[in-house]
């Protein structure tokens, strides 16, 4: 962030704080780079804040705080910095499962020399890919290449990307869930999103089809997904669930044709991230200072 610093030493008073230490700044920042407090009582003593970049792809919560103010705040986000590693935590979830991996490391530990059977594979696959940004988009292309069939859902019409074989619109989710062998959810948390993944759609899935939910742990219905994985209907692969952390007594944890990981394939956990970041950060600082338009603005009502 050296050009970042050296941009703002010019212009601004830059404080680098963490968002325990800015409740005695509030009330003076114009700009927050990073992590802002969440607290309304707090952000609302903001009266000078006029743009918020957050280091995160998922902005709910600002949005909420920003709209609750009524002020005159612009919200960019992280969108593009992510997509390239969750889309890849994606596709082990999915040879994991698919390739029976799990099993031939239980039996490497056991020292047992075991052959699990049949595998599937990607190639020749159905997918359908709900949410088609950044990182939808991601893991739908490369699914593309690795020969799966891949549909995509969104909420609004849209150019049809070549890595596509389908797009539909998300009143025929039913339509577009009934064959797939993967699912694969990357949404925002939103009103419209929140339990997307109904019971009555995960029950609906076909037999061994694989549900991966990499957006907010909202968009499922969780006790329904806990019965679909106890009676083996399906498997799942999960970064996200309700409430994070997981307790460790949710029956989640007990499932077997489970793949969890703890919230950690997106965040700065890949090494592409922080580059991109910081690159995003410099950008949109300089475009601010020119009075130019900013990258990635989020729109407070749709929440991204």
């Amino acid at each position: 962030m050296d050009e970042f610093t050296k941009l703002c030493s010019k212009r601004c008073n830059l404080h680098v704080l963490k968002p325990g230490e800015m409740a005695p700044l509030m009330e003076d920042l114009e700009v927050i780079i990073g992590a802002a407090p969440t607290d309304a009582a707090l952000f609302g003593k903001a009266k000078k804040l006029r743009w918020l970049q957050s280091s995160s792809a998922g902005v709910d919560d600002y949005c909420k705080l920003i709209n609750s103010t009524g002020a005159p705040v612009v919200l960019t986000n992280a969108s593009g910095a992510y997509g390239q590693g969750i889309s890849e935590y994606m596709i082990a979830y999915v040879l994991v499962i698919m390739k029976n991996l799990r099993e031939y490391a239980r039996a490497q530990e056991k020292g047992e020399w075991a052959n699990y059977g049949r595998v599937r594979n990607i190639e020749g696959s159905r997918v359908t890919v709900v949410g088609i940004g950044n990182l939808g988009g991601t893991f739908a292309r490369k699914m593309h290449l690795l020969g799966a069939h891949v549909r995509g859902v969104e909420p609004f019409p849209m150019v049809k990307p070549e890595y596509l074989d389908e797009l539909i619109m998300v009143d025929k989710l039913d339509e577009a869930i009934a064959d797939a062998d993967i699912v694969a959810l990357c949404l925002p948390n939103t009103e419209k999103t929140r339990g997307i993944m109904s019971r009555k759609r995960i029950f609906a899935l076909k037999q061994g089809a694989i549900l991966i939910n990499v957006g907010r742990g909202f968009a499922v219905d969780q006790d329904a997904l806990v019965d679909a994985l106890n009676e083996k209907r399906i498997y799942a692969g999960l970064d996200v669930t309700t409430p994070e952390p997981l307790p460790a007594d949710h029956p989640l944890w007990k499932c077997e044709n489970l793949f969890l990981t703890p919230h950690i394939a997106g965040g700065l956990s890949s090494a592409l991230a922080p580059g991109f970041i910081s690159a995003l950060i410099v950008r949109n600082m300089k475009a601010y200072l020119e009075g130019r338009p900013l990258e990635n603005v989020v729109d407070l009502e749709l929440g991204y």
